[in-house]
């Protein structure tokens, strides 16, 4: 922890990071109310070194995310009509390049040449969300009226933002006036939470470890290491007793899906049986019919790739859960989903092994006698053993047999390693908004402590429940042994944590005089919505022998922005790209 603390600090402190705007910038959430305003957040949060440098407070911005949603989607399926079809003319035109070949007229070659937008069939689609009903459209003429609706409608919400004197609601209008409030309802009010830059990147830190506010909840949610591209903005509008509510319901719901995965967990266990189902269910038996390859791909490959796609579910539901908590940040959801997938695999992996039971009666038994518990730990834990060594005994078994596996087994993996560092090195792209700093590690540091315990309380365990052929217990110096030492992991897990545990996320106040002052040079939209401060995208279009450039004048008539820089299409219908696309400097979208 010791040398991860360091790394981490040194690259907080570094000038590829430090010259960022995350670096700086501290999102507040639970404001109340009376300090709903930049005036008084400048107030609350200048006193720390180097003061404030720029405040953004969120707004409720209502259908604009949506629209907004709606105008990239539409713009998407642009791109991609507009390539089948230059796919679809370099189609035809090879057809017809072929068969004036053929006729060997001169004339014909210089016609199959010229084949414009008109000639080639359009894609088309159907409207709604049902297959095959709906009307049936032009795509790329149906995208082009999308987005021009769209960048319209977001045009019209900018302009009500820019000039509604920060859109605080007047809260002594009656809200059952209509007439009052009419004007009122297409303003965008601003909610509880704000992103605050700083001067100094200590600033920023101290802010977090400060206790802010006086009432309970209030401003005490702060998060560090904020990038707009990592920000889950439909979060930022939860108030704190509705985010404590969703922790709750969240970890009560993990809860009673671990207790209730067994259900598909077994089933994948049933399949595995398929030889016995067949034998011992009567109307399973036609299983046993079939060809022999076939019972034997049900028994032996169906099984991991449904336990497979039950994890990767898995994850897909823990993700849906966590975003009840409000977690404004990708990052820290993926923190929280790294603790609860990893209570899965405890009490799957582990548990599900030791303690497999033939039957619900067996459960039946345990709740009517629960002190039969300690016997059936005695026979389940030597036996769950074969689970963990057997990879390692195999291992060992093979190197024995066939010595010349060991030099393989070397080769092979250090040509692995090589593989994978140069990944790292030069392939793998890890974005700024999506690094944690190596947060990850601390976590699977103290997973690896929750190891420990789990195997010296059940070492210890079967110590005190061994017998010998006289019926004493024969291991109890062995019992008290590991009690000591489950004493002593303890507590130098325990002074890890208070020792290392407050230095993992935030930079102390002894380092001031190694950060930097007025570092990052901030964009006014740098912490704005998408749906606020972004242009429409600009459509990429791969250049082929003529049709690009009649569709990029056909899209800019309309007033959307396209462009066919760094991408080409050969005769052939692949298309090749030299470059990045056209706005991923300026980030338009």
């Amino acid at each position: 922890m010791k040398s991860f603390v360091s790394e981490r600090q040194q690259f907080l402190l570094s000038s590829a990071h430090a010259n960022t705007t995350q670096a700086n910038t501290l999102l507040v959430t639970g404001i109340p109310a009376k300090e709903l305003s930049a005036e008084a957040l400048y107030n609350t949060f200048d006193y720390f070194p180097g003061g404030v440098k720029e405040i953004w407070i969120n707004r409720n911005l209502k259908d604009l995310p949506a629209i907004y949603c709606r105008r990239l989607a539409a713009c998407d399926k642009l791109e991609s009509a507009e390539t089948a079809l230059f796919k679809t003319a370099a189609k035809l035109r090879r057809a017809a390049i072929r068969k004036a070949e053929k006729s060997g007229k001169a004339d014909d070659l210089e016609t199959a040449q010229l084949i414009d937008a008109v000639s080639v069939p359009r894609p088309q689609h159907r409207l709604g969300k049902i297959p095959f009903v709906g009307k049936k459209v032009d795509t790329i003429d149906w995208c082009r009226k999308e987005i021009q609706t769209c960048s319209e409608l977001l045009t019209a919400g900018r302009f009500i933002i820019e000039n509604d004197g920060l859109c605080v609601r007047d809260r002594s209008v009656d809200p059952t006036d209509k007439e009052k409030n009419k004007d009122e309802n297409k303003s965008y009010p601003l909610i509880d939470s704000a992103f605050i830059m700083f001067h100094d990147q200590i600033a920023a830190h101290l802010a977090k470890q400060s206790l802010t506010h006086h009432e309970p909840y209030r401003m005490s949610a702060k998060y560090l290491e904020v990038a707009p591209d990592d920000v889950i903005w439909s979060h930022l509008s939860m108030n704190p007793y509705r985010r404590k509510a969703g922790v709750t319901f969240s970890w009560t719901a993990t809860a009673v899906l671990i207790i209730f995965w067994a259900l598909p967990i077994a089933l994948v266990g049933v399949v595995s049986n398929v030889h016995g189902l067949c034998t011992n269910i009567s109307w399973l038996a036609w299983i046993c019919e079939l060809p022999k390859v076939v019972t034997d791909i049900i028994a032996t490959n169906l099984p991991p790739v449904l336990l497979d796609k039950l994890m990767e579910l898995l994850s897909i539901i823990l993700r849906l859960l966590i975003r009840l908590e409000g977690i404004p940040k990708r990052n820290a959801l993926e923190l929280s989903l790294m603790n609860r997938y990893f209570i899965f695999l405890v009490v799957y992996a582990f548990f599900g092994v030791t303690f497999s039971l033939p039957g619900i009666t067996v459960l039946l038994d345990l709740i009517m006698n629960p002190t039969s518990v300690l016997s059936l730990l005695a026979e389940s834990l030597p036996g769950a053993s074969t689970f963990f060594t057997f990879v390692i005994l195999q291992a060992l078994g093979y190197s024995i047999i066939s010595p010349l596996i060991n030099g393989l087994a070397c080769t092979t993996f250090f040509g692995l390693y090589m593989v994978h560092k140069y990944l790292f090195l030069w392939v793998y792209d890890q974005p700024l908004a999506s690094d944690t700093g190596g947060l990850f590690f601390p976590k699977a540091i103290q997973h690896v402590f929750v190891g420990l315990y789990i195997q010296q309380v059940c070492l210890a365990a079967l110590f005190y429940l061994a017998y010998d052929e006289n019926g004493n217990q024969s291991a109890i110096a062995e019992g008290i042994f590991m009690v000591v030492l489950i004493v002593l992991t303890a507590g130098y897990h325990t002074i890890m944590n208070n020792s290392y545990g407050p230095l993992v996320e935030t930079l102390p106040l002894s380092m001031k005089d190694r950060t930097c002052l007025n570092q990052p040079a901030a964009d006014d939209h740098s912490f704005v919505h998408p749906a606020v401060s972004r242009p429409q995208r600009i459509i990429w279009l791969p250049k082929d022998t003529g049709l690009a450039e009649e569709e990029e004048r056909a899209c800019k008539n309309v007033g959307i922005d396209a462009s066919y820089e760094h991408a080409h299409m050969d005769e052939k219908g692949k298309v090749d790209i030299d470059g990045a696309p056209p706005d991923e400097a300026d980030g338009g979208s």
